[in-house]
């Protein structure tokens, strides 16, 4: 598990340090980039987009080390919702596109949703007001999900925004969350199938969903349920190991297009538990163990991409870190 670590800070959100699972984290610490690149905003395909809002935004491969600045935007949003989409084709070679939707306040919300979105092909910013047929306000820095160019972002009222990038029509729908609850954990991911994914946790539950078009409707199907108290009694040796009695269990994250595995914590430990099989296991870190104060921050998984080897190395050329 690599993940990032950001403290809500006045409004704002900032990188403090990658979580050390091994020479890279050590060297990213020890480079200074988490300083130049700003804060953690979103990842796709090992690479990463940082910033600092609004001034500056950047791609970052860390495997290379190298950083592409992002072309200054053209309209000023207060708060908002980014997320990166790429593209790694055999012909066209990389590209990617920088997705920001304004955030307003609660009581300000409207039938309209202004968004930006930068493209690599046209290396332009390009501005749309999106029409939904419902008063919508997006969340302002919470993890949205990509897939497959859809984005998915938090709106307020529990409920998850979708904007298709490609759809010419301009708009932008809502869907309600199956559970929401105030203060409690909740996550998106993708499925194996391409799918939506949503998690949601308290202090003793797990649910997991999955968004499904079932004719022309989407509709929550529940995948999968567990107490966690029965999970542990299923995991003793992992349970003794730092007792969970008194601990309390959260869910975290998904894996990346995996339907079966999920990343839990207890206490300052990261495990990954398996549906199918309900076993714990937990991942090995040098993270900052019993001074990571969780109530402040949230990780996030980093995935590196593996196979086949990304072409973005020739695209981060501006600069070396």
């Amino acid at each position: 598990l690599r993940g990032i670590n950001y403290i809500p800070q006045q409004r704002n959100i900032f990188v403090e340090k990658l979580l050390k699972e091994n020479i890279l984290g050590d060297e990213v610490e020890t480079s200074g980039a988490l300083k130049k690149l700003g804060y953690y905003i979103d990842s796709s395909t090992g690479v990463l987009l940082c910033g600092r809002h609004p001034k500056a935004y950047y791609l970052w491969d860390p495997v290379t080390r190298k950083q592409h600045k992002i072309p200054r935007h053209r309209v000023h949003f207060e708060e908002v919702c980014m997320s990166l989409i790429t593209e790694d084709c055999p012909v066209e070679g990389f590209s990617y596109k920088v997705v920001r939707g304004e955030c307003v306040s609660y009581a300000a919300h409207s039938n309209k949703v202004r968004v930006e979105i930068y493209s690599s092909k046209t290396t332009t910013w390009g501005y749309s007001e999106l029409a939904c047929n419902e008063a919508v306000s997006l969340t302002p820095w919470t993890a949205g999900r990509v897939i497959k160019g859809v984005v998915y972002w938090h709106t307020t009222g529990g409920k998850v925004a979708i904007y298709d990038t490609e759809d010419e029509e301009k708009r932008i729908d809502v869907i309600k969350l199956p559970k929401t609850f105030n203060y409690d954990e909740q996550v998106l991911g993708e499925s194996s199938d391409g799918c939506l994914q949503y998690g949601w946790s308290n202090k003793s539950v797990m649910e997991i969903w999955k968004l499904e078009k079932v004719g022309e409707v989407l509709e929550w199907s529940i995948q999968f349920k567990v107490n966690f108290k029965a999970m542990w009694r299923l995991n003793p040796v992992e349970s003794a190991r730092f007792s969970t009695r008194t601990k309390e269990t959260q869910l975290l994250a998904f894996f990346n297009q995996n339907s079966d595995s999920v990343f839990i914590r207890c206490d300052s430990h990261i495990c990954v538990f398996d549906t199918k099989t309900q076993r714990v296991e937990e991942v090995q870190y040098q993270g900052r163990g019993s001074s990571f104060v969780w109530d402040y921050c949230k990780v996030l998984p980093y995935f590196q991409l593996s196979w086949p080897c990304s072409s973005s190395s020739s695209l981060l050329e501006e600069g070396n870190i």
